[in-house]
């Protein structure tokens, strides 16, 4: 429970659309890079468990951001994508 009394809420959103193939081919390419299988594996970072100071969270579909020093997300984009 938060001590003032209400839930923070989360950021920004920033809107994607991607086909069903393609979103899936970032899912797999969030779980073959070292740093953001981490994040995306991690159940505390998606965006309903969302807490203020964590810079990273994964939306609904899958798909990782980060948040920047005005808390914007940025969505991860692979080196590979």
């Amino acid at each position: 429970m938060w001590s003032c009394g209400f839930m923070p809420t989360p950021p920004p959103n920033t809107h994607i659309q991607l086909d069903d193939d393609i979103l899936q081919e970032w899912i797999n390419g969030y779980k073959r890079d070292p740093h953001l299988s981490k994040i995306w594996d991690d159940p505390k970072m998606r965006v309903d468990n969302w807490v203020p100071g964590h810079r990273f969270f994964k939306d609904d579909r899958g798909l990782v951001f980060f948040r920047d020093a005005d808390y914007q997300p940025r969505l991860c984009v692979l080196v590979d994508q």
